[in-house]
């Protein structure tokens, strides 16, 4: 394999964990059309590429951030050692990615917090926690990292969703 296809390689599974379907506000900002992403979204996807090289990834979440006259997009990506965040200040084409990696294992506190309830009546089991909302505090990091959605995946109901997953692994980070 060449150097070009593992870093396309690369990038195509940080876009699908980005982007797991092709609805919602940071969709609509990231991509042109269906077969073409953005300049602000392409340069911040290849700074990603390049930090996060060589590790595993766990999981992602994009954020069109701000208000719909001027989104800052932000990207979160946790891989087995780092969290990093990735952000533009605008969507212009010369827009350039800023990016801070933070080992994880600096994580201060973390906040959950959850939509569903466990004795909720008529409520399907496999729906449990519901929307799962999430804050951290790291010493690299200005501002709360914040994380929200659902806790199931309806698709695989016998399985947390990657978010609810995600939680193990901060718990973890707490101890460490």
């Amino acid at each position: 394999m060449t150097r070009l296809q593992t870093h396309e390689d690369r990038a195509n599974e940080l876009d699908l964990m980005i982007r797991p379907s092709n609805t919602g506000s940071f969709n609509a900002i990231a991509m042109i059309d269906p077969s073409t992403y953005s300049r602000w979204y392409a340069r911040l996807l290849s700074a990603l590429v390049v930090v996060t090289e060589g590790d595993t990834l766990e999981f992602a979440y994009a954020n069109a951030n701000g208000s719909a006259a001027k989104p800052a997009p932000t990207v979160t990506v946790f891989t087995k050692n780092n969290v990093i965040v990735a952000s533009v200040e605008s969507l212009s084409d010369d827009a350039v990615p800023r990016v801070v990696v933070a080992p994880r294992s600096s994580l201060l506190s973390l906040s959950i917090g959850v939509n569903g309830q466990i004795d909720a009546s008529g409520r399907n089991k496999y729906e449990w926690p519901g929307g799962i909302s999430i804050s951290l505090k790291y010493p690299a990091f200005a501002k709360a990292v914040e994380l929200a959605g659902e806790g199931y995946d309806s698709f695989r109901p016998d399985d947390p969703a990657p978010l609810w997953a995600l939680v193990a692994g901060l718990k973890r980070d707490l101890r460490e």
